[in-house]
């Protein structure tokens, strides 16, 4: 997650500095143009960095998330949009599985998945101390209302695609014939099986087939579906099992993201990070 971070924030800052060094200099009182922008050679900015050295403990990052319109803030991998609010939830929104170099699906994750393609199913077993920012433990049941939320008639997402319908059972439940999904069921508090009508080996690759996301259930409680977008739990009080919490939202301008006390992986180094949306 850590290198997932500052390669993003690397490519941001790198376009912050392109778009800055579009805008300095001279200006060419013959016509007007920027001297700038006619000699400096963009693409010789670096996009990656390597550092071993040790990370430092505490400390703020600011990033700069280059973009001429405010962010919609939808900070629910059910429920967001675009590219930018998926910047902008990278901090605190992780994935339930864990992708190798070839982005390969490897235990040692939030959840380990297994694929059966004799029986069509896809088992996902959640880790003992996976907890959501608020202390709750993330559950079987957090799986499944993930795809109970995609999955209904009122949901007013985009992520309902052929990859749900292809579990046995879920068109019945989108059409309002079933009030539950039959290819899904909790084993366990931590063991979900999923299945499907087929299954292939590219289940195994980061999104191949197999939603990796899980929703807290308890957070949404009341909230009916076709409201849920709008709704703080999206917008304004994101619980996640990331390593980040989102602890300040500045509607469509800024975040700032504090360590997750409760985040499997240990505690992050930096002490806070801002995510501020600025001009190109």
């Amino acid at each position: 997650m850590k290198k997932n971070i500052f390669g993003m924030v690397t490519l941001l800052s790198v376009l912050a500095l392109a778009a800055c060094g579009s805008n300095s200099g001279g200006t060419d009182s013959s016509d007007g143009s920027n001297s700038a922008t006619e000699t400096e050679d963009v693409s010789s900015f670096p996009t990656s960095v390597t550092n071993d050295a040790d990370a430092v403990d505490g400390g703020t990052l600011d990033v700069a998330v280059v973009m001429d319109t405010q962010f919609q803030g939808l900070f629910q991998t059910e429920f967001y949009q675009d590219a930018y609010d998926a910047q902008f939830m990278s901090p605190s929104n992780e994935s339930l599985f864990l992708t190798d170099a070839d982005f390969k699906i490897v235990d040692g994750g939030a959840a380990n998945l297994e694929i059966d393609q004799d029986n069509n199913t896809a088992t996902i077993t959640l880790r003992d101390n996976l907890k959501w920012s608020d202390g709750e433990d993330v559950t079987a049941d957090d799986v499944i209302f993930s795809y109970e939320v995609i999955g209904n008639k009122d949901y007013t997402g985009v992520r309902y695609d052929s990859n749900f319908t292809n579990i046995v059972g879920m068109e019945d439940y989108h059409d309002g014939k079933s009030d539950t999904i039959s290819g899904i069921t909790k084993e366990s508090d931590k063991v979900v099986t999923i299945e499907y009508k087929q299954v292939h080996p590219g289940m195994l690759q980061a999104g191949g087939g197999v939603w990796a996301s899980a929703l807290p259930k308890h957070s949404f409680d009341g909230i009916a579906i076709k409201d849920m977008e709008s709704s703080d739990p999206v917008r304004k009080t994101p619980v996640v099992f990331g390593p980040y919490v989102m602890s300040n939202i500045v509607a469509g301008e800024s975040v700032e993201y504090t360590p997750n006390e409760y985040y499997y992986g240990g505690a992050p180094k930096l002490d806070k990070l801002s995510f501020k949306a600025v001009p190109s």
